[in-house]
Order: structure tokens, then sequence, then C-alpha cells
């Protein structure tokens, strides 16, 4: 019996034809991830510069709320005088009037200027990146729920000391509390 050894082919080192296919897949793959990777790094931006518009309004209330008692506050609008009318409605447009300290933050999102919201509401887009302002009013002692919250009101009188929780909107109207500040 003789015995001959088979010809086999010779290999070329290259890839088979399915073995392309499938690199082909994985390069699509990671180019995917990459270009998803991407576009959660911008919305994760503008989160975070939502989020920072909302500690500056904190900031401000916190570094403000002594200064709004003196006769000689530079922000008329928003002085707590005794017999004063004042409004949050007028406090409000003239921390965002042009020169205003409050003035020139804009809604990432949409690209405007931020707007004041009641409350974030997931049914209604238009409150993405919006910024929530509410009221904390103290109830009396023994009651079940300590604080009453509620939506500041443009006719509500600013005359006193409040104490304010600062929320922002993010993508998905979605709440994100920042602190409650007194002012």
């Amino acid at each position: 019996m003789d015995i001959t050894p088979s010809e086999s082919p010779a290999d070329s080192g290259l890839p088979k034809f399915w073995d392309q296919i499938f690199l082909l897949f994985l390069a699509c793959v990671i180019g995917l991830v990459a270009w998803i990777g991407v576009i959660e790094y911008r919305e994760g931006h503008k989160t975070e510069s939502i989020k920072r518009h909302g500690e500056a309004w904190g900031e401000f209330f916190k570094g403000n709320s002594a200064k709004r008692t003196e006769p000689d506050y530079s922000i008329e609008a928003c002085a707590a005088k005794e017999n004063g009318s004042a409004t949050w409605g007028d406090c409000y447009q003239a921390l965002v009037a042009p020169g205003g300290p409050m003035d020139g933050l804009e809604n990432p999102f949409f690209k405007t200027p931020q707007k004041l919201a009641q409350k974030c509401d997931t049914n209604d887009r238009s409150t993405v990146g919006a910024l929530v302002l509410e009221k904390l009013t103290p109830l009396p002692l023994g009651s079940a729920v300590p604080i009453a919250v509620s939506a500041i009101e443009s006719g509500d009188r600013i005359d006193k000391k409040l104490q304010i929780r600062v929320s922002v909107c993010d993508k998905f109207s979605s709440p994100i509390v920042i602190g409650e500040f007194q002012f």
C-alpha cells in the first residue's frame, strides 16, 4: 500500500469571505457605539449647563437674601420693604432684563432664552430646560406636612423673606432639584 499525502490548497493568510463580512460588521458596530457616545456626551453637556443655570439662581438668592432688606438695595423691584408693593413678577423681569444679574441664560436644548415654568411635566415637551421656582410656606406646628409647596405666581408679594426651591427640567422634562434657598 502506497500512501501519498493529499494536496491541500495553500493558505494565503487573507481573511475568507465570511471573515471579511464579520470584520465589516464589527467595524460598523464600533462606529455606531462611537456615534452614540458623542450624542450622549452632548446631551449630558446640555443637562450640566441647565444645572449650572439653576445653581446660578440659587447663588443669587443666597447672596442677596440679606442685602435685599437693606434700604439701598441695587435691584429696586426685588427689595423687601415693609410698606413696599414688590411682586415676584416685577422682580423676575428685573432679574432677566438686559443687564440684569440673570440676563443671558440660554436653554441649551432649544437655544432660546431660559424660561420659567410652573412645574416639570413629562407630557409637555416645552418644559425641557425650563427653570422651576417654588415657594415653600411653613404650616402650623403639628401639621402632617410641615411645608406647603406651590409655584411662585407673578402677583405674589415679596416684601418678606421667602423660602424658594430651585429646580430645572432635564431633557425628558423630569425635575432636577438644585436646592432650597432663602430670598
